[in-house]
């Protein structure tokens, strides 16, 4: 049996949920938005800015834009909360695109929030767990373009083909220590949001020099 569940289902796979931890992020997607986002973003590629705690974003093929930002380890933000926070974060990112979106009168049709699997090093747990249960799961956020090939070795490895020890095998495996591992993630991400605060604040007071 192979566990591909990502950051879902621990609660049916009790051997790893001391090894991964589900952590919620959200996305939003604007009203179309028509030559205005062709204006701000002259481009089809998906863009992730350098932040620690950063956003992403890119245009759809029918004018919209698609925002993704942020992390929670408790819980889970309103609907509402997640749209507000997508405006919020244009403006302080595209400003220019955030003006003419008010002044057209376009916000955000759609938000939502998903789980995202992750371990205490950020690297994926591949591999047996127990005799008959192979995980390949705790990517990050990062699976689209990774956990295909990870499967592409899990199989190997299980059909016999890969020597020992094994690419992934080679992973530590740390627990997540339960609810300490959730304040530790939660802290995380809060430290890295107050980083980029002062990192900013920094390169805003050398450029008035």
């Amino acid at each position: 049996m192979i566990w591909a569940g990502g950051g879902y289902g621990e609660g049916d796979a009790p051997m790893l949920t001391s090894r991964i931890l589900p952590i919620r992020t959200y996305i939003g997607v604007t009203e179309p938005l028509g030559e205005m986002v062709l204006r701000h973003i002259p481009t089809e590629c998906a863009i992730g800015d350098t932040r620690r705690a950063g956003n992403y974003y890119r245009r759809l093929p029918d004018g919209r834009l698609l925002w993704g930002m942020g992390i929670t380890a408790f819980g889970t933000l309103s609907i509402p909360k997640v749209k507000a926070m997508v405006l919020r974060d244009i403006a302080a990112i595209l400003p220019g695109l955030a003006d003419e979106m008010r002044s057209a009168g376009r916000g955000v049709d759609y938000g939502w929030a998903g789980n995202m699997a992750y371990a205490p090093h950020f690297l994926p747990l591949v591999g047996e767990i127990r005799p008959g249960f192979h995980a390949l799961t705790g990517f990050g956020g990062h699976g689209m373009n990774t956990a295909p090939a990870a499967a592409l070795s899990l199989v190997s490895q299980m059909q016999g083909n890969l020597g020992d020890p094994t690419p992934f095998s080679q992973i530590p495996r740390p627990p997540v220590f339960g609810i300490l591992g959730r304040i530790a993630a939660e802290g995380s991400y809060r430290w890295r949001i107050l980083q980029d605060f002062r990192a900013e604040k920094v390169s805003q007071s050398h450029q008035g020099q």
